[in-house]
């Protein structure tokens, strides 16, 4: 990328973050300035230098580099701690198997209505029974497309669930979205997310200096930048803000439709415990 420092700096890639070291090469010219966490160099490159043309690049800092270090010694303390287990299986034929009111949290990601052929009857062979695994004071998130279809089929069903209030229709939005460009509709570009909280609950796991609302904002995981096991696999930093916002260290979550295993994976990196099903042996 090439232009005026700042405005370079405004728009950099989230994936870029990840660079912890460059070979600089022959360089015959580098511009260099500062954020508070990393340092941000422009080269122009030359001769047999591996930057061949102007290069953007981020260096964490030292200071950084060493909060970093101790984020990572915390997390697989986290997850040597905590059990994280998923299943092979049906999960509309093993709930019956999972104890009642045992996890704190239900968060999972069911398939599309656009997958399913009669989609009112696959949520009810399964969201009442699932809601009965979370604890009265638990909470429940529940990914759904942006189908107007589908909404509704959900919001029948859950607003139908017994000791839990359906809370918030939460927005997920994303603005790196692929595709065909529509011609009749507006493009989607969001992901909803159902909330409901049990008739115990306590309030959320909210900081005084911040408040939380029913939109995020966080990209798709991109296979260009990144690894990426599977097609409706969901951003990390999501997950990640629903677990801390409902749950604590120890905690047991669960998820009924595993897919990556972002959920239980994450789980495992914030000290939680997580039992998650999932179908398709190809992603077990």
């Amino acid at each position: 990328k090439y232009g005026e420092p700042d405005i370079i700096a405004k728009n950099i890639p989230e994936y870029y973050s990840a660079v912890e070291a460059i070979d600089f090469g022959e360089t015959s010219f580098y511009s260099k300035w500062k954020t508070k966490e990393t340092d941000i160099l422009l080269f122009l490159g030359k001769g047999k230098s591996m930057f061949s043309s102007v290069t953007l690049a981020i260096v964490y800092t030292s200071t950084y580099y060493e909060k970093l270090e101790k984020e990572k010694r915390r997390l697989y303390k986290n997850i040597a701690k905590v059990q994280g287990k998923i299943i092979h299986g049906d999960c509309t034929e093993l709930l019956n198997q999972l104890p009642d009111r045992y996890f704190e949290c239900l968060i999972t990601d069911p398939p599309y209505s656009n997958e399913i052929r009669d989609f009112k009857t696959f949520l009810t062979s399964w969201v009442e029974r699932a809601a009965r695994k979370i604890k009265l004071s638990g909470r429940i998130y529940i990914f759904s497309g942006p189908y107007i279809e589908e909404i509704r089929d959900y919001i029948d069903v859950l607003s139908k669930i017994q000791d839990f209030q359906l809370a918030n229709l939460i927005i997920w939005h994303y603005k790196n979205a692929l595709g065909p460009r529509t011609k009749l509709r507006y493009k989607y570009s969001w992901n909803g997310i159902f909330y409901l909280y049990g008739k115990e609950a306590k309030d959320l796991n909210c900081p005084l200096t911040k408040d939380l609302f029913d939109h995020f904002e966080y990209s798709l995981p991109d296979a260009r930048h990144e690894k990426k096991y599977h097609p409706h696999q969901k951003s990390s930093k999501l997950i990640q803000d629903l677990i801390v916002a409902s749950t604590k260290e120890g905690d047991y979550i669960l998820d009924l439709f595993a897919g990556s295993g972002e959920i239980g994976i994450n789980a495992s990196l914030l000290g939680r415990h997580s039992l998650s099903i999932e179908i398709d042996p190809e992603y077990v």
